[in-house]
């Protein structure tokens, strides 16, 4: 069974990208890879890719993954299902507010702003009434940096391994 990821860059100017990633998307692997391998620097080229199937360490992608599949991820890159003949780009939005409006809904959701992961389990949006009127900074409340909840899973981990 696939955990949907939602993975999206808040750029310098505000605007925002997002691509929906099918397979892995829980934090100790989709958030562990995009902590570790994506940055201001190569995120518009993972962006590029458009959708993917599953996410790698490196921000490409290739038909030969199609046909090798597991083979290629094995080399740490991206499947995107452009390579597949799919027309599936990133989603671009103008700013953070149209994008919540927007109301993807993935079971793990990813933005990169300001230099950092964040992470929210979605939908938060809707099922409460209440979260039509919700703002901005209000939406920001309700994330949480990838690094400190992957750090905070490490030592529960721990805590069960000493006791």
């Amino acid at each position: 069974m696939a955990t949907r990821s939602r993975i999206s860059y808040e750029k310098p100017d505000g605007t925002i990208r997002s691509i929906y990633c099918h397979w892995d998307g829980y934090l100790e692997n989709n958030g562990q890879i995009l902590l570790n391998n994506y940055n201001e620097t190569n995120l518009d080229e993972l962006m590029d890719l458009g959708d993917l199937s599953y996410l790698g360490e490196k921000p490409k992608s290739t038909k030969k993954g199609w046909d090798g599949g597991f083979m290629y991820r094995s080399l740490h890159y991206c499947l995107a299902y452009r390579d597949r003949g799919e027309t599936c780009p990133a989603a671009e939005f103008k700013n953070l507010k149209e994008f919540f409006e927007a109301k993807l809904d993935e079971e793990c959701n990813y933005l990169f702003s300001n230099g950092e992961w964040f992470y929210w389990s979605g939908p938060f949006w809707y099922p409460a009434e209440d979260d039509a009127t919700m703002t901005v900074e209000e939406y920001r409340a309700k994330m949480k940096p990838v690094a400190e909840i992957l750090e905070e899973m490490m030592e529960a981990e721990n805590d069960v391994d000493t006791n």
